[in-house]
């Protein structure tokens, strides 16, 4: 398969305290490493990837490091961590500065039939990050993804295991507002029914001003951005995964205008519905 992702040639990815272990194993195929390391990137560093296959976990340790997803850029501030579901996203090192983090990409089925119920289906942010069963956890995957010993297999495995309940915990007590946690988990679950900011205030119980607050303070957005961009999301993965009409994607999406969805869609992924599903249809077809 050909390599999805792509860098900025100015400097190669430093693979330097990277690793990766390949085992044939029934663990490999259900819960894995597609990598673990750590890095340092110079200002305006970037990666781009096009279609993910794992759960990308990054810590911020040091250095500001910017997301884009869509047409959402989040800035992570270390010490920080941001969980991102499979798909696409850029990362960048902010141009103000180098960002010093670690990384490592959980894969496998355990984990991709289990993103909604360990609430990794959406970007996860835990801001003010410091972890010392994190550090132990990732200091023992580290080492063990080094060595390869095929005696560690199933600690392996089971120490990965930890790390994402360790990681679902820690989402749930994210520390946001109770008034912006209910919104996120309502636009989450009803997205289609949703018409409009009074609705998510209704829900809340929240006047429009706190909730507009409260997404910018947090998310970097606005309640309508992010029930778009959830909507959007869907309408992506229903576009890659099915063969369903355009009309009828728009609808499970809250779409009752296939042209207006399109018109959305067009301003969200740069393309057009039709469009996107082509081009990921070729993208396998070469991988």
């Amino acid at each position: 398969m050909k390599n999805p992702d792509r860098w900025q040639r100015i400097l190669e990815i430093n693979r330097k305290g990277t690793f990766y272990w390949s085992a044939n194993c029934p663990e490999f195929s259900l819960l894995w490493l597609a990598f673990i390391g750590s890095v340092t990137w110079p200002p305006g560093y970037w990666v781009y990837h096009s279609r993910t296959t794992y759960l990308d976990i990054q810590a911020v340790d040091e250095g500001r490091l910017i997301l884009t997803k869509g047409r959402q850029r989040t800035v992570i501030t270390g010490p920080a961590l941001v969980i991102i579901p499979p798909g696409e996203h850029k990362l960048s090192a902010d141009i103000s500065g180098v960002c010093r983090k670690r990384h490592l990409g959980v894969k496998g089925t355990v984990m991709m039939n289990n993103l909604d119920a360990l609430n990794f289906d959406n970007v996860q942010i835990i801001r003010s990050f410091r972890g010392d069963e994190f550090n132990r956890l990732f200091r023992d995957l580290h080492r063990m993804a080094e060595e390869k010993n095929p005696e560690n297999i199933q600690s392996y495995s089971t120490k990965i295991y930890q790390m994402l309940l360790l990681l679902s915990h820690w989402t749930e007590l994210c520390p946001y507002p109770e008034e912006l946690s209910l919104a996120i988990r309502f636009i989450r679950k009803d997205f289609v029914n949703i018409n409009s900011l009074e609705d998510i205030c209704r829900f809340c119980d929240a006047r429009k001003s706190t909730l507009e607050w409260q997404f910018k303070r947090y998310l970097d957005t606005t309640p309508i951005r992010y029930l778009i961009r959830t909507r959007m999301d869907f309408a992506a993965e229903l576009l890659k995964r099915t063969g369903d009409p355009i009309k009828e994607i728009a609808e499970q999406c809250g779409f009752s205008d296939q042209l207006y969805f399109s018109a959305v869609f067009k301003k969200y992924f740069n393309c057009s519905p039709r469009d996107y599903r082509r081009n990921r249809v070729n993208e396998t077809a070469e991988g």
